[in-house]
């Protein structure tokens, strides 16, 4: 109940998408980042091994996320939150795999 009262407050909230993210201080998010990479013992090798596999996942990445959103609906409960039908699956699935293609390119800096 408590989620639903925060969540309805804040998207109440007098700021637009773009004022919310431009509220946010990169900086310290980024040193958070930085916090969190340290803590899992994350290196620049380790970025170097996740790049290394980008060339052999690339081809498969529409299959895995294909796969991904068969399963989502195999699932009621899961399927509920998928509320604009195939066009925001499409969506979604442009959005995860850029996502995935960043991930994979080994770059994890504050852009």
């Amino acid at each position: 109940m408590r989620a639903k009262k925060v969540g309805a407050a804040f998207s109440s909230a007098c700021f637009t998408s773009q004022e919310w993210i431009a509220a946010v201080n990169s900086e310290e998010v980024f040193r958070r980042y930085q916090e969190l990479q340290a803590w899992v013992g994350w290196t620049e090798e380790s970025a170097r091994h996740v790049a290394a596999t980008a060339e052999l996942l690339a081809p498969h990445l529409t299959v895995l996320i294909d796969d991904f959103y068969d399963e989502i609906g195999r699932h009621p409960n899961a399927r509920k939150v998928i509320t604009g039908g195939e066009a925001q699956i499409d969506r979604l699935k442009g959005t995860l795999i850029q996502w995935l293609r960043e991930l994979l390119a080994g770059r994890y800096d504050q852009q």
